[in-house]
């Protein structure tokens, strides 16, 4: 029973890990990019939101 609420615990936290580091890494990527002038698109999710309130 513990063991695998600890297991599921460790994959929660290696997940957000993975999201934070990849969130790092990907600001710093857009800082690089913003100040070259170009302006990244942004992430389908939010486009895909966009197209149906504006839709």
């Amino acid at each position: 029973m513990y063991q695998k609420l600890f297991i599921i615990f460790t994959n929660i936290c290696s997940l957000g890990l993975i999201q934070l580091l990849g969130l790092l890494f990907w600001s710093e990527m857009t800082m690089a990019q913003g100040k070259s002038g170009y302006v990244p698109p942004p992430p389908a999710k939010e486009r895909r939101q966009s197209v149906t309130s504006g839709g």
